[in-house]
């Protein structure tokens, strides 16, 4: 599909033309730009879209230059299961770049609701019992915190 035709359903919210096209394909987003699969990632993930929006973010992290590279990882480590949020957080703290120092994401309540959604208290800092007494509960962290009842 023409990249004209793309970026014209896109401006239309008409997200129905990537029904049709196989996950193998996505890689085509790039001749759009590198900055192509993180536009697309928060197209899709605005529609609903988020297994969709998942393998454009993967793309995005694996293929593009800053500072769409760090969007990606970024957008990554704050969407999908708690495992993959604490992969992707775990990439992002050690990816290195300029971009990531300037704008840099708030990792550590996504890190702490990541690991008390996957009970693996014994990797949280002064354990569970410190992390309720101590931190901030974000709306996040509390809701996981909740869950575990």
């Amino acid at each position: 599909m023409p990249g004209d035709l793309v970026l014209s359903r896109l401006a239309a919210r008409d997200y129905s033309f990537l029904d049709a096209i196989d996950h193998k394909r996505y890689g085509e987003v790039l001749s759009l730009g590198t900055e192509g699969p993180w536009f697309m990632a928060r197209h899709l993930s605005r529609a609903g879209k988020s297994a969709e929006a998942r393998v454009f973010l993967e793309l995005g992290a694996a293929r593009s230059v800053e500072p769409f590279k760090t969007l990606c990882l970024q957008d990554l480590a704050l969407a999908g299961s708690a495992a993959e949020r604490l992969a992707a957080l775990e990439v992002l703290d050690r990816h290195e770049s300029s971009f990531n120092r300037a704008y840099p994401v708030a990792t550590e309540p996504a890190r702490l609701t990541a690991l008390v959604e996957l009970r693996r208290f014994g990797e949280i800092p002064g354990g569970l019992a410190r992390l309720v007494r101590e931190e901030p509960l974000t709306p996040a962290l509390a809701e996981a915190i909740t869950a575990l009842s």
